[in-house]
């Protein structure tokens, strides 16, 4: 118990005196916060260019740390030459773009023609460092040249979920 006690008001100083000397209140060291593992994983089965994954909102008190996105992009029985213009893992507020870090997809599975149940697959695993404060939401996102609705498109983000 006496030791929760002084590490709560420790916790205290440290903010009151980074603050008092003009620092970002959320640059508390972090041995001074909490943490615990986050993941989760968002899929859709259909979507039109751009395809969108929208995670959950941070909570309050919280900050989400995210150290790695995997995600995985599919199309069945493509026509037309189909390329990746973009893949991102978006920060959003609740209206706009916070900041963005752009995924490197590459091809795992080529069309063939001439097998019926061909498709064209695209995936990106990386490693990053990103966050999003309370209220804010990591969003995926793919833009492809061709315009074709992706059949499958799915991410994967996980890291720490810190309370402030």
């Amino acid at each position: 118990m006496k030791w929760e006690f002084i590490g709560k008001h420790y916790r205290q100083i440290i903010t009151a005196t980074a603050i008092a000397l003009g620092f970002n209140a959320t640059a508390v060291p972090a041995f001074a916060l909490t943490s615990v593992p986050y993941q989760t994983y968002e899929f859709t089965q259909s979507c039109s260019v751009p395809c969108v994954l929208n995670f959950a909102k941070v909570p309050a008190n919280k900050r989400l740390e995210i150290s790695n996105v995997s995600c995985l992009v599919r199309w069945n029985a493509v026509a037309n030459p189909m390329y990746i213009d973009n893949m991102q893992l978006l920060v959003m507020n609740v209206t706009n773009l916070v900041t963005a870090s752009n995924l490197a997809p590459i091809p795992t599975h080529t069309m063939n023609p001439q097998v019926t149940h061909s498709h064209l697959t695209f995936s990106a695993n990386h490693a990053v460092s990103v966050f999003a404060t309370a209220g804010r939401n990591f969003r995926a996102v793919v833009d492809t040249t061709g315009g074709a609705a992706a059949n499958f498109f799915a991410c994967h983000i996980s890291g720490q979920m810190v309370t402030l």
